[in-house]
């Protein structure tokens, strides 16, 4: 997590960058659900959209490896076939938490 690079990001105004970490914090355990559960139901192009959403929100964010991780779950994803889709959404959801944990001790600081 890069915090000063999201209140650069966000023109300086530290409110605005704390709002939008709030607001990723709020739906995160809900939008963490539905990505494994399109995972398992094999929905391939909710998958896609899943990890580009939170791909163009961590990016948003500053949280490099978890932009990363969504990244590459993204592109596997697209490229068909499961090879290697389990690990690279639970490699996901562990950048998820570990960016979560530094945002929320961030916002409620």
């Amino acid at each position: 997590m890069d915090i000063a690079a999201l209140v650069r990001a966000c023109g300086g105004r530290e409110p605005l960058a704390r709002a939008l970490a709030a607001s990723f914090l709020r739906d995160l355990e809900a939008q963490l659900t539905l990505l494994f559960a399109a995972h398992a139901g094999g929905d391939r192009e909710q998958l896609v959209l899943l990890a580009h959403r939170f791909k163009g929100n961590l990016g948003i964010l500053k949280a490099g490896a978890a932009h990363r991780a969504a990244q590459e779950l993204e592109g596997a994803a697209r490229q068909g076939g499961e090879d290697g889709l389990g690990a690279r959404l639970e490699h996901l959801s562990a950048e998820l938490r570990r960016a979560a944990s530094a945002l929320a001790a961030w916002v409620g600081g």
